[in-house]
This record gives C-alpha cells, sequence and structure tokens, in this order.
C-alpha cells in the first residue's frame, strides 16, 4: 500500500527525517481502545518533497496478562529498529495504581494526580509527566489513563496530574501548578521509584500549552509556583517536552479565535489591556537556547503559532521535532470507513505512539533498559 507523504517545514536531524505530515493515511480497524489497535503506520522519510513510499504490515497482538507478540515487516532499516522498540512489551502484571496523591493538599481535587508505576522494582525509572486538555476550564486526569497503562507496561512512571481550572486557575495559576507536580515528582521521586533526572512532560490540547510553559518557562521566577516543594523558587525544567494539539503562542491563539471571550477568561483580559501576560503565557516568547528537546505534535486545527514556535526553536539551536498527523480531528480520528470518525485524540494514532516512543527513548532513556539501572 503507498502513503503520500508531504514535507512540512525545513529539515532538520529527525527521527524520521525531515517534518512530514502523512497526507493519505490507510484505513484502520475498528478497535477497542488503543492497546490493541494495530496500524499500517506510513513510512516517515520524506527526503523529497511529495515521495511515495510504501508502508510495513504492522499488527500488535494483546494477549492477557499484558504478554503481547509483534507480527510485520520492514523494507527499512529504521522500521525494523523503531517498531520492535515501540511494540515488543514486556509481559507482567497490569501497572500498579496510586490514585487521588495529592501533590498540593491546599488545593483539594485539583491538587492531585495519579500515578502508574511499571512492573518490578526498579528505583530508578524514567517518568512522563500528563497534563490533560479541556480548554483550560475542563478535563481531568482520568482522561490519559489508557495512556499511561500502556506507558506503564512499557517500563516508565506516569503521572497524570489536575490542576486549577478557570474561573479559580486563571494564569499564572494553572502554570504553576503544573510545576508543583513537576516540583513533587522530583522531591519524592525514591517513594514513586523515580529519576528526578529523567521526567519528560507530555501535554495534549490546552495541556500541550501548559506543557510547553513549564519546558520553556520553568526558570522564570514570574511563574515561580509557592507549593511546599518548589518553595517559591524557580525549578529546573525537564528532561524533555511532548506538546500535543495545542497552542504555543496565545497571542496569536488570540488573534486567530473566534471566541475571543473564552481566551480572555485564561487571562482576565485581552492583549491590549495585558500584552505581558500574553507573552508570559506564551511558550514561544520563552524560546532560548539550550531548552530541552521539544516533539510537537499537530492534527487538522492546529494554530498558537506551533509551527513559529518550531522554528524559533530551531533557529536556537535546540532538538525540536513536529509531526503533523494528516485526517487527526483533535477529538476524532480516523476509521476504518473512509469518512467516518470515531472518538479519540491524535496521540492515540499509530504514527503518534511511533514517535512519542522514539522520543522517550532519545530523552530520558528506554524504560526497559532503564529499569537495570
Amino acid at each position: 500500500m503507498g502513503v503520500a507523504l508531504a514535507c512540512v517545514g525545513a529539515p532538520a536531524p529527525s527521527w524520521a527525517g525531515p517534518d512530514c505530515e502523512g497526507a493519505d493515511r490507510p484505513a484502520q480497524a475498528p478497535l477497542a481502545g488503543p492497546e490493541d489497535r494495530p496500524s499500517r503506520a506510513p513510512l516517515a522519510d520524506c527526503a523529497e518533497r511529495g515521495d511515495e513510499v510504501p508502508g510495513p504490515a504492522v499488527t500488535l497482538h494483546v494477549g492477557g496478562a499484558g504478554t503481547a507478540t509483534f507480527e510485520g515487516r520492514s523494507n527499512n532499516a529504521y522500521w525494523g529498529g523503531a517498531l520492535a522498540g515501540s511494540f515488543a512489551l514486556v509481559p507482567g502484571r497490569a501497572p500498579e495504581e496510586r490514585r487521588d496523591v495529592a501533590y498540593d493538599a491546599r488545593l483539594g481535587e485539583d491538587g492531585r494526580m495519579d500515578v502508574y508505576f511499571p512492573d518490578g522494582d526498579a528505583p530508578r525509572n524514567p517518568a512522563v509527566l500528563f497534563i490533560h486538555g479541556g480548554g483550560w476550564t475542563g478535563g481531568d486526569k482520568d482522561h490519559f489513563r489508557n495512556a499511561a497503562r500502556r506507558l506503564a507496561r512499557s517500563g516508565y512512571v506516569v503521572a497524570s496530574t489536575n490542576y486549577r481550572l478557570v474561573p479559580r486557575g486563571t494564569f499564572p495559576r494553572n502554570i504553576q501548578d503544573c510545576l508543583c507536580s513537576l516540583a513533587y515528582l522530583r522531591a519524592h521521586a525514591s517513594e514513586h521509584r523515580i529519576d528526578p533526572d529523567r521526567i519528560v512532560v507530555m501535554g495534549y490540547s490546552a495541556g500541550a500549552h501548559l506543557a510547553g510553559l513549564v519546558g520553556l518557562a520553568s526558570s522564570n521566577p514570574e511563574v515561580a509556583p509557592d507549593c511546599a516543594e518548589a518553595r517559591g523558587a524557580p525549578i529546573a525544567p525537564p528532561a524533555g517536552v511532548i506538546a500535543a494539539c495545542g497552542p504555543l503562542d496565545m497571542r496569536t491563539f488570540w488573534r486567530d479565535a473566534k471566541d475571543k471571550a473564552d481566551i480572555e477568561r485564561i487571562f482576565g483580559g485581552s492583549p491590549a489591556t495585558l500584552p505581558h501576560a500574553y507573552a508570559l503565557g506564551s511558550p514561544r516568547w520563552h524560546v532560548r537556547a539550550g531548552a530541552p528537546p521539544f516533539l510537537v505534535l499537530g492534527d487538522a486545527f492546529d494554530f498558537g503559532g506551533i509551527e513559529e514556535t518550531r522554528d524559533a526553536l530551531a533557529a536556537a539551536g535546540n532538538d525540536v521535532k513536529l509531526l503533523k498527523i494528516a485526517g487527526s480531528l483533535h477529538v476524532l480520528e480516523q476509521h476504518a470507513d473512509p469518512g467516518a470518525y470515531e472518538v479519540g485524540m491524535a496521540t492515540e494514532t499509530p504514527e503518534a505512539w511511533i514517535a512519542i516512543d522514539d522520543f522517550l527513548d532519545r530523552t530520558i532513556g528506554s524504560a526497559r533498559a532503564g529499569a537495570a539501572r
């Protein structure tokens, strides 16, 4: 089967060559969930604009007790390694879960996270801190549960955090809560079997915006959190950031939005009246040399400075990748039937999972290898 790929943006060192967009993603069979999703993932190798390349047949069979087998074929050396790394799940029990862990008891439900643990007793595992979406006014840490379990079964500790929502969580309170979550994981790394130096922050939609700020603005004293673990001081950035399908420049986001009032509620006014707040609340404004590595995922509705932020990070000499998922409608993903969609996040697509697995492996190390540390 041929998959048409189109290059989007300047070439950069990448897990799959230049930034690519699958222009014609093959159909997928109906599925019960992401854990048993078979995929015909496209070869993300578009050295020449508009190349058409064959995609390998890939099927993941998930059985009881977390066991899995992989079947596939590959005509590309990258795919042989990437697919083996992405889908070679380690047999074991369902991940241990600790629900409603308080990272800031002052905030009640808003100050809690769920933590998912891999099988085994390794004391220093790589970790992922997930920030949910919901337009800054809704959403919950439960939204990432299936993906958190999947990552935990692959050897990562995963913490999915709540934070204050508008109107209680106007900027900068929302980002301060996310920074407190990171500070908590580092302060309690031994308790949660985490290597404090190997934490990637990942967010979806509004959570992508906040994850971008955690990665780029954590050392800015104007957003320093006041929770016990942070002690009112700026904290060190994470080891990497995955910003999926969310705005990275709130000034551009406001300019292009049809309902500007929703964005103004985040900041308490418009950019005309609060220009510094909108700049301070935009990851793009904080771009600098020496930023942590970034993986940016995009969908059909992306706006808010995603490509501009990618360009700014690259221009400053940082490690940044952009993958645009063709056909993804933010909370609707392509179904097996042409023109039909099913509810789901772009991060649940096979293309995204391969990119995420590779990014985690490069930035915080393979979970399976890290378990031996």
